[in-house]
């Protein structure tokens, strides 16, 4: 069940990533908040509803506007897609808000995120699936 949900939801994401590549306008609206996770961030925690469920050897690359999550459990691995984060509400969107972070910590060499919610509602067996996932980084 784990698995068809993170699916679901990867593939989701990764339609709505590629269906707005080329409607994306060209200026910068994250107000040069991006700095602070700019680098090459390992995953070294993954828990989903309480439970541990790290991947080994994953980690995500921040560039100025896009995100690569390197994950090989992950459908979206290699897949660099536009993020933004928004300092004075403290909201990581990825992929036009198909993902949505709440960024509980953020410094120099730690970042910890809360999913938020998604636009996107994915349903199995007529059942809404619902998950809250907090991710711990350190940078590189």
């Amino acid at each position: 069940m784990k698995i068809l949900k993170t699916t679901l939801m990867l593939l989701a994401m990764m339609v709505t990533a590629i269906t707005f590549t080329a409607c994306g306008d060209d200026d910068d609206d994250n107000g040069g908040n991006n700095s602070a996770l700019v680098g090459t961030w390992d995953l070294i925690s993954l828990v989903t509803d309480g439970k541990d469920e790290t991947p080994p050897n994953a980690y995500w690359v921040f560039t100025e506007n896009k995100v690569t999550v390197h994950d090989k459990t992950d459908i979206m691995n290699g897949t660099a897609v536009d993020y933004t984060y928004d300092a004075g509400t403290k909201t990581l969107t990825i992929a036009y808000g198909v993902a949505k972070y709440k960024v509980l910590t953020l410094s120099s060499n730690t970042l910890k995120i809360q999913s938020i919610g998604s636009e996107i509602e994915v349903e199995y067996n007529g059942q809404k699936l619902e998950y809250t996932d907090v991710i711990t980084f350190k940078k590189r």
